[in-house]
Protein backbone atom coordinates (compact mmCIF):
# COMPACT_ATOMS: atom_id res chain seq x y z
CA UNK A 1 0.00 0.00 0.00
CA UNK A 2 1.34 3.46 -1.31
CA UNK A 3 0.94 5.90 1.57
CA UNK A 4 3.54 8.57 0.66
CA UNK A 5 2.69 12.38 1.14
CA UNK A 6 1.70 14.41 -1.44
CA UNK A 7 4.36 17.30 -1.23
CA UNK A 8 1.35 20.19 -1.82
CA UNK A 9 -1.41 18.47 0.23
CA UNK A 10 0.38 18.24 3.20
CA UNK A 11 1.71 21.59 3.85
CA UNK A 12 -1.94 22.09 5.72
CA UNK A 13 -5.13 20.61 6.36
CA UNK A 14 -8.51 21.14 7.28
CA UNK A 15 -8.58 20.32 10.28
CA UNK A 16 -11.30 17.76 10.49
CA UNK A 17 -9.73 15.84 7.44
CA UNK A 18 -6.15 15.88 8.96
CA UNK A 19 -6.00 12.08 9.66
CA UNK A 20 -6.61 11.75 5.28
CA UNK A 21 -4.39 14.94 4.23
CA UNK A 22 -1.39 13.63 7.12
CA UNK A 23 -1.90 9.74 5.41
CA UNK A 24 -0.88 10.87 2.19
CA UNK A 25 -4.46 11.88 0.18
CA UNK A 26 -4.22 13.33 -3.39
CA UNK A 27 -7.88 14.81 -2.99
CA UNK A 28 -9.96 15.76 0.23
CA UNK A 29 -13.12 16.63 0.23
CA UNK A 30 -15.51 17.70 3.09
CA UNK A 31 -18.87 17.66 4.22
CA UNK A 32 -21.11 18.37 7.42
CA UNK A 33 -22.35 14.99 7.51
CA UNK A 34 -19.18 12.89 5.87
CA UNK A 35 -15.46 13.50 5.08
CA UNK A 36 -14.11 11.33 2.09
CA UNK A 37 -10.96 10.44 2.04
CA UNK A 38 -9.13 9.69 -1.22
CA UNK A 39 -6.25 7.65 -0.93
CA UNK A 40 -4.30 7.00 -4.33
CA UNK A 41 -7.10 4.73 -6.57
CA UNK A 42 -8.95 4.04 -2.60
CA UNK A 43 -11.98 5.90 -1.20
CA UNK A 44 -12.56 6.09 2.65
CA UNK A 45 -15.42 7.66 3.95
CA UNK A 46 -15.66 8.52 7.61
CA UNK A 47 -18.38 9.76 8.86
CA UNK A 48 -19.10 12.92 11.64
CA UNK A 49 -21.10 10.75 13.48
CA UNK A 50 -17.91 7.88 13.56
CA UNK A 51 -15.68 11.04 14.71
CA UNK A 52 -17.73 11.62 17.43
CA UNK A 53 -17.72 8.31 18.85
CA UNK A 54 -13.85 8.29 18.57
CA UNK A 55 -13.99 11.28 19.69
CA UNK A 56 -15.69 10.42 23.31
CA UNK A 57 -14.38 6.69 23.21
CA UNK A 58 -11.06 6.76 22.39
CA UNK A 59 -11.78 3.61 20.44
CA UNK A 60 -10.12 3.42 16.85
CA UNK A 61 -12.85 0.67 16.01
CA UNK A 62 -15.18 3.78 15.69
CA UNK A 63 -13.62 4.60 12.63
CA UNK A 64 -13.00 1.37 10.58
CA UNK A 65 -12.03 2.81 7.56
CA UNK A 66 -8.89 4.22 9.29
CA UNK A 67 -8.49 1.46 11.54
CA UNK A 68 -8.17 -1.14 8.70
CA UNK A 69 -5.30 0.96 7.01
CA UNK A 70 -3.63 2.13 11.00
CA UNK A 71 -1.07 -0.74 11.08
CA UNK A 72 0.29 0.25 7.92
CA UNK A 73 1.24 4.08 8.85
CA UNK A 74 4.48 5.45 9.98
CA UNK A 75 4.61 5.35 14.00
CA UNK A 76 4.48 9.62 13.64
CA UNK A 77 1.36 8.94 11.72
CA UNK A 78 -0.34 6.58 14.39
CA UNK A 79 1.08 8.71 16.66
CA UNK A 80 -1.31 11.65 15.07
CA UNK A 81 -4.53 9.95 14.62
CA UNK A 82 -4.58 8.80 18.49
CA UNK A 83 -4.43 12.39 19.27
CA UNK A 84 -7.85 12.74 17.57
CA UNK A 85 -10.16 12.01 20.39
CA UNK A 86 -8.69 15.32 22.26
CA UNK A 87 -8.57 17.42 19.99
CA UNK A 88 -12.04 16.94 17.96
CA UNK A 89 -13.43 17.99 21.04
CA UNK A 90 -11.65 21.17 21.27
CA UNK A 91 -12.94 24.66 21.52
CA UNK A 92 -12.22 27.30 18.37
CA UNK A 93 -10.43 30.38 19.84
CA UNK A 94 -9.31 32.29 16.89
CA UNK A 95 -7.62 35.60 17.39
CA UNK A 96 -7.53 37.01 13.92
CA UNK A 97 -5.72 40.66 14.93
CA UNK A 98 -2.82 38.52 16.25
CA UNK A 99 0.34 37.95 14.14
CA UNK A 100 0.47 34.70 12.33
CA UNK A 101 3.37 31.85 13.12
CA UNK A 102 4.83 30.50 9.55
CA UNK A 103 2.82 27.19 9.90
CA UNK A 104 0.02 29.46 10.06
CA UNK A 105 0.50 31.79 7.12
CA UNK A 106 1.55 28.30 5.27
CA UNK A 107 -2.00 26.89 5.90
CA UNK A 108 -3.67 30.24 5.09
CA UNK A 109 -1.63 30.42 1.51
CA UNK A 110 -3.37 26.50 1.10
CA UNK A 111 -7.13 27.65 2.37
CA UNK A 112 -6.89 30.68 -0.08
CA UNK A 113 -5.20 29.85 -3.05
CA UNK A 114 -5.25 33.42 -4.03
CA UNK A 115 -2.96 34.52 -1.49
CA UNK A 116 -4.67 37.77 -0.96
CA UNK A 117 -4.13 39.43 2.30
CA UNK A 118 -7.44 41.17 2.27
CA UNK A 119 -9.55 37.86 1.92
CA UNK A 120 -7.08 35.61 4.09
CA UNK A 121 -8.10 38.41 6.93
CA UNK A 122 -11.53 38.07 6.10
CA UNK A 123 -11.09 33.95 6.32
CA UNK A 124 -9.71 34.63 9.70
CA UNK A 125 -12.30 37.10 10.97
CA UNK A 126 -15.17 34.47 9.94
CA UNK A 127 -14.06 31.66 11.74
CA UNK A 128 -13.63 33.76 14.77
CA UNK A 129 -17.12 35.56 14.04
CA UNK A 130 -19.04 32.22 13.35
CA UNK A 131 -16.59 29.55 15.22
CA UNK A 132 -15.65 30.68 18.26
CA UNK A 133 -16.52 28.95 21.10
CA UNK A 134 -17.58 25.82 19.62
CA UNK A 135 -15.94 22.66 19.35
CA UNK A 136 -14.17 21.32 15.62
CA UNK A 137 -17.17 18.45 15.81
CA UNK A 138 -20.03 21.20 16.17
CA UNK A 139 -18.54 23.11 13.31
CA UNK A 140 -18.80 20.60 10.94
CA UNK A 141 -22.35 18.94 11.70
CA UNK A 142 -23.38 23.11 10.93
CA UNK A 143 -21.32 23.77 7.87
CA UNK A 144 -24.30 24.34 5.28
CA UNK A 145 -22.36 22.53 2.50
CA UNK A 146 -22.31 19.18 0.96
CA UNK A 147 -18.77 19.14 0.34
CA UNK A 148 -16.63 21.79 1.12
CA UNK A 149 -13.43 22.75 -0.74
CA UNK A 150 -10.61 25.23 -0.59
CA UNK A 151 -11.90 26.51 -3.96
CA UNK A 152 -15.21 27.64 -1.76
CA UNK A 153 -14.33 27.82 1.53
CA UNK A 154 -14.54 31.42 1.74
CA UNK A 155 -17.49 32.06 0.08
CA UNK A 156 -19.65 28.84 2.43
CA UNK A 157 -18.30 30.77 5.20
CA UNK A 158 -19.57 34.36 4.25
CA UNK A 159 -22.78 32.32 3.31
CA UNK A 160 -22.98 30.95 6.49
CA UNK A 161 -25.56 32.50 9.22
CA UNK A 162 -24.90 30.15 12.53
CA UNK A 163 -28.02 29.46 14.75
CA UNK A 164 -27.47 31.81 18.02
CA UNK A 165 -23.94 31.69 19.21
CA UNK A 166 -23.75 29.65 22.41
CA UNK A 167 -22.21 32.19 24.87
CA UNK A 168 -18.76 30.80 26.32
CA UNK A 169 -18.79 28.55 28.87
CA UNK A 170 -17.45 29.17 32.08
CA UNK A 171 -15.75 26.28 34.23
CA UNK A 172 -18.35 24.94 36.87
CA UNK A 173 -17.91 25.48 40.70
CA UNK A 174 -15.37 22.40 40.16
CA UNK A 175 -12.83 24.56 38.95
CA UNK A 176 -9.54 25.39 40.96
CA UNK A 177 -6.87 27.13 40.84
CA UNK A 178 -5.33 24.68 42.99
CA UNK A 179 -4.39 20.56 43.29
CA UNK A 180 -4.24 18.14 45.70
CA UNK A 181 -0.93 16.47 45.14
CA UNK A 182 -0.14 13.19 47.11
CA UNK A 183 3.54 12.78 46.59
CA UNK A 184 5.05 9.19 47.71
CA UNK A 185 7.62 10.08 49.85
CA UNK A 186 11.49 8.90 50.29
CA UNK A 187 13.48 10.13 53.23
CA UNK A 188 13.76 13.88 54.90
CA UNK A 189 16.24 15.41 52.12
CA UNK A 190 13.84 14.22 49.18
CA UNK A 191 11.23 15.38 50.69
CA UNK A 192 12.23 18.88 51.87
CA UNK A 193 13.76 19.19 48.19
CA UNK A 194 10.06 18.32 46.53
CA UNK A 195 8.66 20.53 49.17
CA UNK A 196 10.38 23.17 47.76
CA UNK A 197 9.50 22.38 44.16
CA UNK A 198 6.04 22.35 45.57
CA UNK A 199 5.93 25.85 46.83
CA UNK A 200 7.38 27.25 43.44
CA UNK A 201 5.36 25.59 41.04
CA UNK A 202 2.72 28.51 40.96
CA UNK A 203 5.77 30.85 39.82
CA UNK A 204 6.40 28.58 36.66
CA UNK A 205 4.18 30.30 33.61
CA UNK A 206 5.89 30.15 30.46
CA UNK A 207 3.16 30.93 28.49
CA UNK A 208 1.68 33.06 30.63
CA UNK A 209 -1.87 31.35 30.75
CA UNK A 210 -1.78 30.42 34.42
CA UNK A 211 -0.67 28.19 36.58
CA UNK A 212 -1.49 26.16 39.77
CA UNK A 213 -0.37 25.93 43.19
CA UNK A 214 0.41 22.65 45.19
CA UNK A 215 -1.62 20.94 48.46
CA UNK A 216 1.17 18.79 49.11
CA UNK A 217 0.97 15.52 50.78
CA UNK A 218 3.79 13.06 51.26
CA UNK A 219 3.00 9.56 51.70
CA UNK A 220 5.55 8.51 53.99
CA UNK A 221 7.50 5.15 54.76
CA UNK A 222 5.61 3.96 57.74
CA UNK A 223 2.28 5.35 57.18
CA UNK A 224 -0.62 3.03 56.01
CA UNK A 225 -2.29 4.00 52.54
CA UNK A 226 -4.12 7.75 52.30
CA UNK A 227 -7.65 8.09 51.02
CA UNK A 228 -6.60 8.26 47.24
CA UNK A 229 -9.87 9.92 46.32
CA UNK A 230 -8.68 12.85 48.06
CA UNK A 231 -5.86 13.66 45.76
CA UNK A 232 -5.52 14.60 42.10
CA UNK A 233 -2.60 13.27 41.14
CA UNK A 234 -0.53 10.54 42.72
CA UNK A 235 3.38 11.28 42.11
CA UNK A 236 5.77 8.05 42.49
CA UNK A 237 9.20 9.60 42.00
CA UNK A 238 12.50 7.70 40.79
CA UNK A 239 13.16 4.81 42.28
CA UNK A 240 16.50 3.81 43.28
CA UNK A 241 16.82 3.36 47.22
CA UNK A 242 20.76 3.85 47.53
CA UNK A 243 20.56 7.71 47.01
CA UNK A 244 16.89 8.57 48.95
CA UNK A 245 15.84 5.48 50.24
CA UNK A 246 12.64 4.56 48.29
CA UNK A 247 10.72 1.68 49.34
CA UNK A 248 8.13 0.18 46.65
CA UNK A 249 6.00 -1.80 49.62
CA UNK A 250 3.55 0.87 49.82
CA UNK A 251 2.65 0.86 46.35
CA UNK A 252 2.55 -2.38 46.04
CA UNK A 253 0.37 -3.53 48.95
CA UNK A 254 -2.06 -0.59 47.76
CA UNK A 255 -2.63 -1.77 44.22
CA UNK A 256 -6.30 -2.76 44.87
CA UNK A 257 -7.03 0.70 46.01
CA UNK A 258 -5.13 2.68 43.56
CA UNK A 259 -6.85 0.94 40.72
CA UNK A 260 -10.77 1.97 42.28
CA UNK A 261 -9.20 5.58 42.30
CA UNK A 262 -7.50 5.92 39.47
CA UNK A 263 -8.38 8.48 36.74
CA UNK A 264 -8.03 9.39 33.54
CA UNK A 265 -4.48 10.56 32.78
CA UNK A 266 -1.38 9.08 33.35
CA UNK A 267 2.42 10.10 32.76
CA UNK A 268 5.16 7.49 32.79
CA UNK A 269 8.92 8.47 31.96
CA UNK A 270 12.18 7.02 32.39
CA UNK A 271 13.71 10.67 33.01
CA UNK A 272 14.29 10.83 36.47
CA UNK A 273 13.59 14.43 36.79
CA UNK A 274 13.42 14.74 40.48
CA UNK A 275 16.63 13.67 41.11
CA UNK A 276 18.31 15.83 38.45
CA UNK A 277 16.15 19.19 40.15
CA UNK A 278 17.52 17.87 43.57
CA UNK A 279 21.15 17.15 42.50
CA UNK A 280 22.51 19.24 39.53
CA UNK A 281 19.35 21.81 37.47
CA UNK A 282 17.47 23.35 40.44
CA UNK A 283 15.24 25.68 39.58
CA UNK A 284 16.18 26.23 35.81
CA UNK A 285 12.87 26.41 33.83
CA UNK A 286 13.54 24.50 31.12
CA UNK A 287 14.60 21.43 32.45
CA UNK A 288 13.65 19.17 35.50
CA UNK A 289 11.87 22.12 37.58
CA UNK A 290 9.55 22.25 34.07
CA UNK A 291 9.36 18.92 33.42
CA UNK A 292 8.12 18.08 36.71
CA UNK A 293 5.69 20.86 37.24
CA UNK A 294 4.40 19.77 33.54
CA UNK A 295 3.83 16.58 34.45
CA UNK A 296 2.10 17.09 37.55
CA UNK A 297 0.04 19.32 36.71
CA UNK A 298 -1.43 17.65 33.92
CA UNK A 299 -2.10 14.44 35.85
CA UNK A 300 -3.78 16.53 38.27
CA UNK A 301 -6.09 17.93 35.49
CA UNK A 302 -8.15 15.05 34.93
CA UNK A 303 -10.95 13.23 36.20
CA UNK A 304 -10.35 11.25 39.44
CA UNK A 305 -6.54 10.38 40.14
CA UNK A 306 -3.91 11.01 37.76
CA UNK A 307 -0.42 8.67 37.73
CA UNK A 308 2.83 10.71 37.50
CA UNK A 309 5.64 7.56 37.66
CA UNK A 310 9.45 8.46 37.34
CA UNK A 311 11.39 5.41 36.44
CA UNK A 312 11.96 2.46 38.47
CA UNK A 313 15.20 1.49 37.84
CA UNK A 314 18.27 2.08 35.87
CA UNK A 315 21.38 0.42 33.99
CA UNK A 316 24.21 0.88 36.50
CA UNK A 317 27.62 -1.15 35.94
CA UNK A 318 26.38 -3.63 33.50
CA UNK A 319 23.28 -4.54 35.62
CA UNK A 320 19.91 -3.15 36.03
CA UNK A 321 19.42 -1.47 39.56
CA UNK A 322 16.37 0.08 41.52
CA UNK A 323 13.03 -1.42 42.34
CA UNK A 324 11.90 -2.26 39.63
CA UNK A 325 8.53 -1.98 41.18
CA UNK A 326 6.56 -1.62 37.50
CA UNK A 327 6.58 -4.88 36.70
CA UNK A 328 6.07 -6.54 39.87
CA UNK A 329 3.23 -8.87 40.41
CA UNK A 330 1.25 -6.71 42.86
CA UNK A 331 2.04 -3.09 40.56
CA UNK A 332 -0.73 -1.32 38.96
CA UNK A 333 1.42 -0.85 35.95
CA UNK A 334 2.49 -4.13 35.14
CA UNK A 335 -0.31 -5.47 32.80
CA UNK A 336 0.48 -2.04 30.94
CA UNK A 337 4.16 -2.19 30.83
CA UNK A 338 4.47 -5.66 30.44
CA UNK A 339 7.14 -6.32 27.33
CA UNK A 340 7.32 -2.99 26.25
CA UNK A 341 10.07 -1.20 28.02
CA UNK A 342 13.77 -1.54 28.26
CA UNK A 343 16.84 -0.46 30.63
CA UNK A 344 19.13 1.53 28.82
CA UNK A 345 20.66 5.11 29.33
CA UNK A 346 19.95 8.05 26.73
CA UNK A 347 21.43 11.61 27.30
CA UNK A 348 19.35 13.23 23.33
CA UNK A 349 15.84 13.33 23.98
CA UNK A 350 13.60 14.82 20.87
CA UNK A 351 10.63 16.92 21.93
CA UNK A 352 8.27 15.52 18.77
CA UNK A 353 6.79 18.69 16.57
CA UNK A 354 3.26 16.95 16.88
CA UNK A 355 3.62 17.07 21.32
CA UNK A 356 5.33 20.07 21.22
CA UNK A 357 2.52 22.51 21.50
CA UNK A 358 0.84 20.48 24.31
CA UNK A 359 0.51 22.20 27.74
CA UNK A 360 1.96 18.82 29.32
CA UNK A 361 5.08 20.04 27.83
CA UNK A 362 4.86 24.05 28.23
CA UNK A 363 8.15 25.80 27.68
CA UNK A 364 10.30 22.57 27.53
CA UNK A 365 12.57 22.13 24.37
CA UNK A 366 14.27 19.13 22.92
CA UNK A 367 18.07 20.44 24.57
CA UNK A 368 15.88 21.88 27.77
CA UNK A 369 15.29 17.71 28.10
CA UNK A 370 18.67 16.43 27.05
CA UNK A 371 22.10 16.59 28.23
CA UNK A 372 21.61 15.64 32.57
CA UNK A 373 24.71 13.79 31.41
CA UNK A 374 21.65 10.96 31.40
CA UNK A 375 18.89 12.40 30.76
CA UNK A 376 16.75 8.53 30.68
CA UNK A 377 17.24 5.60 32.13
CA UNK A 378 14.74 3.64 31.06
CA UNK A 379 12.81 3.36 27.38
CA UNK A 380 9.35 2.82 26.60
CA UNK A 381 7.88 1.25 23.39
CA UNK A 382 5.40 3.72 21.75
CA UNK A 383 3.63 1.00 20.52
CA UNK A 384 1.78 0.88 24.23
CA UNK A 385 -1.81 0.61 23.49
CA UNK A 386 -3.71 3.75 25.09
CA UNK A 387 -0.62 5.70 25.19
CA UNK A 388 0.79 8.40 23.07
CA UNK A 389 4.99 9.57 23.58
CA UNK A 390 5.39 13.00 24.01
CA UNK A 391 8.96 12.70 24.07
CA UNK A 392 11.00 10.15 22.16
CA UNK A 393 14.88 8.64 22.60
CA UNK A 394 16.71 10.68 20.04
CA UNK A 395 19.18 7.45 19.30
CA UNK A 396 16.34 4.72 19.48
CA UNK A 397 14.07 5.23 16.99
CA UNK A 398 11.47 3.28 17.81
CA UNK A 399 11.77 3.53 21.87
CA UNK A 400 9.91 6.47 24.08
CA UNK A 401 11.17 8.49 27.29
CA UNK A 402 7.99 9.87 28.14
CA UNK A 403 4.37 8.41 27.43
CA UNK A 404 1.22 9.83 28.62
CA UNK A 405 -2.49 8.50 28.18
CA UNK A 406 -2.91 8.99 24.01
CA UNK A 407 -7.19 10.58 24.69
CA UNK A 408 -6.12 12.93 27.42
CA UNK A 409 -2.75 13.83 25.63
CA UNK A 410 -3.32 17.25 24.29
CA UNK A 411 -4.99 18.59 28.02
CA UNK A 412 -5.14 21.28 29.73
CA UNK A 413 -2.46 21.64 33.04
CA UNK A 414 -5.45 24.21 34.32
CA UNK A 415 -7.23 21.84 37.29
CA UNK A 416 -10.15 19.83 37.45
CA UNK A 417 -12.28 22.00 34.95
CA UNK A 418 -15.09 20.34 33.17
CA UNK A 419 -14.30 22.99 30.05
CA UNK A 420 -11.85 21.32 27.32
CA UNK A 421 -8.83 23.61 26.46
CA UNK A 422 -9.74 26.12 23.43
CA UNK A 423 -7.46 25.25 19.98
CA UNK A 424 -5.23 27.56 18.46
CA UNK A 425 -5.78 30.34 16.09
CA UNK A 426 -5.78 27.57 13.01
CA UNK A 427 -5.44 24.47 15.15
CA UNK A 428 -9.01 24.39 15.13
CA UNK A 429 -9.95 23.96 11.72
CA UNK A 430 -6.95 22.55 11.28
CA UNK A 431 -4.39 22.88 10.56
CA UNK A 432 -1.57 21.00 11.65
CA UNK A 433 1.92 21.48 9.79
CA UNK A 434 3.71 19.11 7.33
CA UNK A 435 0.68 16.75 8.35
CA UNK A 436 1.63 16.75 12.30
CA UNK A 437 -0.89 17.60 14.12
CA UNK A 438 0.61 19.88 16.79
CA UNK A 439 -2.03 21.90 17.76
CA UNK A 440 -0.37 25.90 17.49
CA UNK A 441 -1.29 27.10 20.83
CA UNK A 442 -2.01 30.72 20.33
CA UNK A 443 -1.77 32.54 23.97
Amino acid sequence: MDLSHNNFLTQCSFYAAAIGLSLGLVSPTFAADRITLQIKERQLVVTIDQLTNYANTGNLSAVPEIEEIYPFLTPDKQEAVDKFPAQLKDSINIRPNEPLSPDEQDFLNFLVPSGNPQEQQQALELIAEKGNDRTVLDFLKALPVETLTTDNFLPVLTAYVPDTKPPKQQPDSKEKSAINVLWYGQNLTYNQSISNLASAASSYDPWGDGSLDWNLTFWNPGEPAPDFSQYDTLVIGSAFPELYGFDASRLLSSKETIEEARGSRTFISGQDADLHYILTHGSVPNGPFGFLINAVNWAGSGTDLGIVSLPDGRLSQGRIQGTLWWLHEDSFLKNELEGDISYFTENWIELPTATSGFPVNEGLTSAGLSNWAQSSHVGLSKNIPGYLSINNSGNYFDWSVTMVTASEAGGATKGSQEVPEPASVLGLLAFGSLGTFSLLKRK
